[in-house]
């Protein structure tokens, strides 16, 4: 401890409260980088297992250059923000597929 650069065991009834409050705040604090990664992965995998189907170890996919982003997707056609698709093909994202009754979507 300074001034005298004093060396205690920790834990220690010896410490000062304000000293062992301090250890305790630095001991149970996450690291910026631990807080960095929960907030970039917020919204993403719920940590489940997943299993390649048999349809998706023939899909095709093109290398078109299209890059998709992880969020604030929007249709291509119509700008909708809801009711969106994602063709895992060539990485269109569109909106409003067909209903059974051929009512929505676009065409």
């Amino acid at each position: 401890m300074l001034p005298n650069f004093t060396s205690m065991i920790y834990p220690s009834v010896d410490l000062p409260e304000q000293i062992i409050k301090s250890i305790t705040g630095i001991l149970e604090a996450e690291s910026a980088i631990k807080i960095a990664e929960r907030e970039a992965l917020a919204g993403t995998w719920d940590g489940k297992a997943r299993i390649i189907t048999k349809h998706a170890t023939t899909l095709p996919q093109l290398n078109n250059g299209k890059k998709i982003p992880p969020s604030n997707w929007k249709c291509e056609k119509c700008d909708l923000t809801q009711n969106l698709w994602l063709n895992l093909t060539d990485g269109s994202i569109l909106c409003g597929r067909k209903f059974f009754n051929g009512t929505g979507g676009n065409d």
